[in-house]
């Protein structure tokens, strides 16, 4: 198996590159890896090249998808004109966009963060500690997402498409207020 990529074959990844450092770069890539059982914790010192002979792949071929997911990937949207919206339409995207992406990627990381506490906790103690804080995270944030959507999305819902007032003064404020408080919480928890 070749160790260099043809003059010819110019790539943002190589051969040599550890599959730590590809991660790091691109960590939208860690989904690829996973899919291919390249391990990119533990083992993300290992060049592309041996994760994938020990994988049996062929090196050239996993660059070219690597180029190909990160092309796809550079071209999802990433902001959206929020000041725009009208207030369904921001709850709605807020449901289907983040509340939809963070339910699938937080149960995702408490196994990641379980695995990482249980491989290296014993050396560093705080990789427990950090553990627990993703797994009552998660809990808190998948019960604050199903909060508001019982409660407060479809109240906005509701009182917009009645022309019900949406201020300070409104029957949707003191939900707010209450998810407000619930996303510094939260952002306390990530500090």
């Amino acid at each position: 198996m070749p160790t260099s990529i043809p003059p010819a074959a110019k790539s943002a990844f190589a051969p040599e590159s550890t599959v730590g450092t590809i991660v790091a770069a691109h960590p939208a890539l860690a989904r690829f890896f996973e899919h291919l059982g390249i391990d990119y914790c533990c083992g993300g010192k290992q060049p592309l090249a041996d994760a994938c002979a020990v994988r049996g792949l062929d090196v050239f071929t996993t660059i070219a998808l690597l180029e190909s997911a990160a092309a796809a990937l550079d071209q999802i949207p990433t902001e959206v004109n929020a000041a725009g919206m009208t207030l369904i339409q921001l709850a709605d995207h807020i449901q289907q966009t983040h509340h939809l992406y963070t339910k699938t990627e937080l149960p995702r990381l408490v196994t990641l963060a379980d695995r990482v506490a249980a491989s290296h906790g014993e050396r560093d103690p705080r990789l427990l500690e950090v553990a627990s804080t993703v797994r009552t995270l998660t809990q808190e944030m998948l019960y604050h997402m199903e909060k508001e959507e019982a409660v407060l999305f479809p109240l906005i819902r509701r009182g917009e498409s009645e022309g019900l007032p949406t201020g300070p003064a409104s029957v949707i404020a003191a939900p707010i207020r209450a998810m407000e408080a619930e996303h510094d919480d939260a952002g306390r928890a990530l500090a």
